[in-house]
């Protein structure tokens, strides 16, 4: 899908002015109109550059036409060759890209609260904004991340000219490590990203390696169709990269740098506290169960009985049963909230395929209609602090976590008791495998906790209820229908 700024403006809102806010994207365009000792050299430019300084007197006149046809990753890994290491080429990067000052419009960049951005540029023009902008950001330029939540958190992916100690991506070698190291936690986070969240790309150009790969896991993972979107800012796009957003089912606006920035800083987008903290949330892979009800499908059939694993449109819409497991669950779930605490942890264990998860999500649908604010994690890293953030900021009074797996999160789970949530209510409803759950459960044990075994068989009279719910339900699709 192509379109111009002024007719992707709707679509753009709907991305931009929500809780879930979009992750940019940083190519080497982006930089444009910025200045430096390279003065926003492009591809060519910096390796005719670099070829001139420190490969010119350096080889034979009979190679001196093949290493002139090299290309800048190419070129690089020559020079590693012809000095026996990196530091030469690093020195002359860091001289060169050092210190970027910012054009005007880059200073719009602040004005919206992106969710992360990444880059592949190792210039310091985006720290440059943020600190002469007195705005906070957290620069993620090494092996190891840093853990915060609160700040903007910028990703250098291909490494940063304020730390060339950890190395830089620029040779044809470095980019093939970089793609086939399984260990790097920048990559593996924005290949995780990309398959969940809007992304925003700016100057991205196609002719990266490293682009190529995380759009090739996007489109391998089926991403382009769930409700993710990838947006393009290009003002002169090529046409492999029209080819590529077609493909994707992504949208291509044709603008420039300035005037997609000039729109972030118009649309003025200022969450407030409560905003702020949902997307705190969103940020740690924690989703609101209401946000999640508007995605549900009319009319809906249920794929519960083939196998599939519960959703929670099977609760809602009246696919799962009543059965004596789940009445069980909720008089023991009804006896922990009679116990004086405010913070409550209900531990659902059992067999591999044996039901917890939909057991898990039928608790939450029950207490929610008991005026429960419901959120879902669905991420990798708890952030237990983000959810402290959020009961303590919203004006319910009654909360409850779902967290499916949760056995690795028991030592997390154990920290929310310490929390102070003043006289509102949690609940944690967790499920976990047996091994795993016996396993770890001491983290829990002596706090307001209690586990149930969820029941791996059906009797008779549960039979009964199934087939009695399946007649019911195909009723009710023929009517529709």
């Amino acid at each position: 899908m192509e379109k111009t700024l002024e007719e992707a403006k709707e679509l753009l809102n709907s991305i931009l002015l929500t809780d879930n806010t979009p992750i940019l994207f940083l190519g080497a365009g982006f930089s444009c109109g910025a200045s430096n000792k390279a003065n926003a050299m492009d591809g060519c430019k910096l390796k005719e550059y670099i070829y001139d300084t420190l490969a010119k007197d350096k080889i034979g006149p009979e190679d001196e036409e093949e290493v002139k046809g090299y290309d800048l990753r190419k070129l690089s890994d020559e020079i590693y060759r012809i000095y026996h290491g990196k530091t030469e080429l690093y020195n002359l990067l860091h001289e060169m890209y050092i210190n970027t000052r910012p054009a005007e419009f880059h200073d719009y960049l602040v004005k919206y609260p992106w969710k992360n951005i990444y880059t592949v540029n190792i210039d310091d023009l985006v720290e440059n904004i943020y600190e002469e902008q007195g705005e906070n950001i957290v620069v993620q330029n090494k092996q190891r991340l840093i853990s915060n939540s609160k700040s903007t958190q910028l990703f250098k992916l291909h490494g940063c000219v304020r730390n060339m100690e950890e190395g830089v991506i620029f040779s044809e070698d470095e980019y093939t490590e970089l793609i086939t190291r399984k260990l790097d936690a920048k990559l593996n986070k924005f290949s995780n990203d990309i398959q969940r969240d809007n992304v925003i790309f700016i100057g991205a150009r196609m002719d990266e390696p490293d682009i190529k790969y995380y759009l090739k896991i996007y489109e391998d993972a089926g991403c382009q169709y769930r409700n993710n979107k990838l947006v393009f800012i290009d003002y002169k796009p090529s046409r492999y990269l029209k080819k590529e957003v077609e493909k994707l089912g992504a949208v291509l606006i044709q603008a420039s740098n300035e005037e997609f920035l000039r729109y972030i800083a118009e649309i003025n987008y200022q969450p407030d506290e409560l905003d702020r903290a949902k997307m705190d949330l969103s940020y740690n892979g924690i989703y609101l169960l209401d946000n999640i009800v508007k995605l549900y499908k009319k009319p809906y059939e249920s794929k519960l009985y083939e196998g599939n694993f519960c959703v929670w449109q099977d609760v809602y819409d009246g696919w799962t049963f009543e059965d004596s497991n789940l009445k069980n669950a909720v008089h023991k779930l009804d006896e922990l909230l009679e116990k004086d605490s405010n913070i409550y942890c209900f531990s659902i264990y059992g067999r591999y395929f044996s039901g917890k998860s939909c057991l898990l999500k039928q608790l939450g649908y029950y207490i929610k209609n008991k005026g429960y604010d419901i959120l879902e994690y669905r991420g990798r890293y708890l952030n237990t602090q983000s959810i402290i953030n959020y009961v303590n900021t919203s004006a319910n009074n009654k909360f409850a976590i779902i967290i499916d797996n949760a056995s690795f999160y028991y030592e997390e789970i154990e920290r929310i008791f310490t929390k102070n949530i003043g006289d509102k209510k949690l609940v944690i409803l967790t499920a976990s495998r047996t091994y795993y759950h016996q396993k770890r459960k001491y983290y829990l044990e002596g706090n307001c906790y209690c586990d149930y075994k969820q029941k791996d068989g059906f009797s008779r009279d549960d039979s009964i209820i199934v087939r009695d719910k399946l007649k019911a339900k195909i009723i009710c699709l023929t009517w529709h229908l």
